[in-house]
């Protein structure tokens, strides 16, 4: 089967599946990088891929320095393409039977202290529109940990009295609790958002506007924080640095890993794991000395 045409016939399969923009953008631009080095070893048809061949353009990976998590997001995205083409005959090489992995390196993603969190929402203080729009945002960021395309697709509809719907990667829903300070910041949203879009237009049913009506892009709003928070240094600024913040204080809250998990909507706990890597020794032992396993023994359960 010609390399380009199985390529084009596996995308449109994905596409078929449901998968999401976000991801199918992302295995176009895997797929089309693979297949140029393909060519460049004169490797044209699906049946002249090999396991060998794909050990060799992940070891020129390798050498360029480029990081180890984003290696193996290529190199899975490759062996997906191999069994599909195995299992439409396309080619012999079973995945199953042969294949490889790369050692990740250990991620440890730093997450705000309390004080820049403060600094964050201090930024925000007002009762214009922008200012009570963002404090909200950043609310949410905060107590609930969601993603920020989950954020900016977020519609009234979704927030109920005690939690909200959120619709998570690949089209799985999942609830999130709504904490007495978030509905406090809700509610001025709702209130300032009414007044100030009163004579004006609005284009988009979504929660979270820009100040023309529009929805907000994943960019915008993390220029917004970048604005917010251009003060804090040694951490960077972004939603994503939001959802770690809330991972790892919700584990010194003395959350436990599932539950965090399941909130953040992450397909196993090892990823969540990677979340509270970065957690400082002191932050641990602070944690845990108040949890004496002797001091429990005679406690009922």
């Amino acid at each position: 089967m010609d390399l380009d045409l199985a390529i084009k016939q596996y995308l449109l399969d994905c596409e078929v599946k449901n998968y999401t923009a976000r991801t199918l953008k992302s295995m176009r631009e895997r797929l089309r990088l693979w297949r140029n080095f393909c060519i460049e070893e004169g490797v044209t048809t699906t049946e002249e891929m090999n396991v060998v061949l794909v050990k060799e353009y992940i070891t020129i990976l390798l050498r360029r320095k480029l990081s180890t998590t984003y290696i193996r997001g290529i190199l899975s995205c490759i062996k997906t393409f191999f069994d599909y083409c195995y299992k439409e005959r396309y080619s012999q090489i079973n995945t199953k039977l042969d294949w490889f992995n790369i050692k990740v390196d250990k991620p440890v993603i730093k997450a705000f202290s309390s004080k820049d969190i403060k600094t964050l929402l201090d930024s925000c203080k007002g009762s214009r529109f922008l200012d009570v729009r963002d404090k909200t945002m950043l609310t949410l960021f905060f107590e609930t940990g969601i993603r920020c395309a989950e954020l900016i697709n977020m519609q009234d509809s979704d927030i109920k009295e005690d939690y909200i719907i959120v619709h998570g990667k690949n089209h799985k829903d999942r609830l999130v609790p709504i904490t007495p300070i978030l509905q406090q910041e809700q509610s001025k949203h709702q209130m300032a958002r009414a007044k100030y879009f009163k004579y004006r237009n609005i284009h988009d049913n979504n929660t979270f506007l820009s100040q023309t009506g529009r929805i907000l892009t994943t960019s915008a709003v993390e220029h917004i924080l970048k604005k917010r928070g251009e003060s804090i240094k040694d951490v960077r600024v972004s939603p994503h640095t939001c959802r770690h913040t809330f991972a790892q204080q919700q584990a010194l809250m003395g959350t436990d890993v599932y539950t965090i998990s399941r909130i953040l909507g992450h397909e196993n706990v090892q990823i969540t794991q990677t979340y509270l890597n970065s957690l400082e020794a002191e932050s641990i032992v602070k944690m845990a000395r108040g949890r004496s396993v002797l001091g429990n023994l005679g406690k009922k359960k």
